[in-house]
């Protein structure tokens, strides 16, 4: 078997659909695997259970992940995800991306998906790699997730609709960037990373940090990946 061939098995991906309040309605093939595999840790909810009672924890994790996936349920954010590490019942102590989005056009349903990144995480987890360098990697899959998920979704419900027009709410939230940032929020639509956008906007890696940060502002988004969702969204409404 080579490497890459052993990333792959390594690599497992479930996902389930729940209500506003975190009850599980419904779970994929793989979240049920992991589950029988013995993969996921001790009283792990599968086909029944509540998601967010079980991430309802005094560790710093646990509290990163219960806010995010309450906002997402609740439909106060359009998106989250996060890194956690959970020990499994066979033992093993695995990486996990936890991701989350509300379904389009079902009231109240969510879908949150679970992707053991365990074997990319290897590499990065000793002592001397910076927290930096962790962030980068949770922010790339992020905008990895998100941005395949949402076009899968767009697709559907633009194949149901027939046209695509910009939300007025949207275009007025546009209305409050500078030039400078709109160009930032272009290259954000298209999943540039900070470095990408200074080499494309000729600034430095400060300014495009600075630029970033006034544009959550002023859109009320509260990270990076939220903003690059809604800049993707309005971008794939452009191309219609």
């Amino acid at each position: 078997m080579s490497y890459v061939d052993s990333l792959l098995r390594a690599t497992t991906i479930g996902a389930c659909l729940v209500d506003h309040e975190g009850r599980i309605l419904e779970v994929s093939e793989g979240w049920t695997f992991a589950a029988t595999c013995n993969a996921l840790p001790p009283g792990y909810p599968d086909r029944r259970g509540n998601i967010l009672k079980y991430w309802l924890s005094p560790d710093l994790e646990s509290v990163v992940l219960y806010r995010g996936l309450k906002k997402v349920l609740a439909r106060e954010a359009p998106f989250f995800a996060a890194l956690v590490h959970i020990q499994g019942a066979d033992g093993r102590r695995k990486c996990i991306m936890m991701a989350a989005l509300p379904v389009p056009d079902v009231q109240g349903r969510s879908a949150i998906f679970h992707f053991d990144v365990s074997s990319l995480s290897q590499g990065i987890s000793t002592p001397n790699v910076s927290w930096d360098i962790i962030e980068q990697m949770r922010e790339a899959l992020a905008e990895v997730v998100h941005r395949s998920i949402s076009h899968e979704f767009s697709l559907r419900d633009n194949a149901r609709s027939g046209t695509a027009q910009q939300n007025p709410a949207d275009l007025a939230k546009l209305r409050r960037l500078s030039d400078r940032q709109l160009k930032v929020l272009a290259l954000l639509a298209e999943g540039a990373s900070n470095a990408e956008m200074a080499r494309s906007l000729g600034v430095s890696l400060a300014v495009v940090k600075a630029q970033t940060t006034a544009i959550m502002r002023k859109l009320g988004f509260e990270n990076r990946t939220q903003t690059a969702l809604f800049a993707a969204n309005i971008k794939s409404n452009d191309r219609r």
